[in-house]
């Protein structure tokens, strides 16, 4: 549309995030190590690019970095050697079997590159 002449003007109006049952001792994500695992496998600044049509930014932590309220540094960036090693290190070194369940079609096709980055045990994606 730019390319039209139109000028878009865009602001951060919506924060997409996972929700893990930490609560349930019986659930994998009671683990801290498992959650960061999880963290540090998400790619966000390659997701950011290749789908959000120049929209999109990636977000380490739930304040974006353009509010003044952000601290850089805190979240934790794509290193998918560190997920492997925490997931083995939480007695998972072949990678875990997790369910996805997405209420919102918008963000549906925003999920689907962790099938390839998320340390997985098989086929485990779902």
């Amino acid at each position: 549309m730019k390319a039209a002449g139109f000028n878009l003007l865009t602001m951060p109006v919506s924060y997409d995030g996972f929700v893990m049952d930490t609560v349930n001792p019986d659930s994998i994500f009671a683990d801290k190590k498992i959650r960061e695992a999880i963290e540090y496998a998400m790619d966000r600044e390659t997701i950011a690019k290749e789908l959000g049509y120049g929209f999109l930014f990636a977000m380490d932590t739930y304040v974006s970095p353009r509010l003044s309220t952000y601290t850089p540094g805190i979240g934790r960036k794509y290193d998918l050697a560190k997920a492997k090693q925490l997931l083995a290190e939480s007695g998972h070194p072949n990678g875990i079997d997790i369910t996805i369940i997405i209420n919102r079609s918008a963000i549906r096709r925003l999920s689907w590159p962790y099938r390839g980055t998320w340390p997985r045990r098989g086929q485990g994606y779902h």
